[in-house]
C-alpha cells in the first residue's frame, strides 16, 4: 500500500471523530504483567512471551513451525523492559 499524501492524512484528520485522550499513565499501567504467550512485533523482529522474558523467532517458518503462523503480533516500538532470551547457539 502507498503512503498517503499530506493532503490525504490531512482528509483522514477532519474525517476523524474519535476523541483524544488525555492524561497520565500510571505507574500500575506501565508496569502491568504480559501474559505468557503474547506475540510482540518490534520492527522487524516477532517476539513471543513467557516468563520472565521474550524470545525472538528468527524467521516467518520459525513462527509457522511452532504454531504461530497467522497469528497477529502486538506491534509495539519496544518489548516493555522485558529481557531478551536468546535461546539459539
Amino acid at each position: 500500500m502507498a503512503s498517503p499524501t499530506p493532503e490525504e492524512l490531512e482528509r483522514i484528520q477532519r474525517a476523524n471523530v474519535a476523541a483524544v485522550l488525555t492524561g497520565a499513565v500510571t505507574p500500575a499501567e506501565t508496569s502491568a504483567a504480559v501474559a505468557s504467550g503474547v506475540l510482540l512485533s518490534v520492527s522487524p523482529t516477532v517476539y513471543v512471551t513467557h516468563d520472565p522474558g521474550a524470545y525472538p523467532f528468527r524467521a516467518m517458518a520459525q513462527l509457522d513451525s511452532t504454531g504461530y503462523g497467522g497469528t497477529a503480533a502486538v506491534p509495539t516500538p519496544h518489548i516493555g523492559g522485558l529481557p531478551v532470551i536468546f535461546p539459539y547457539p
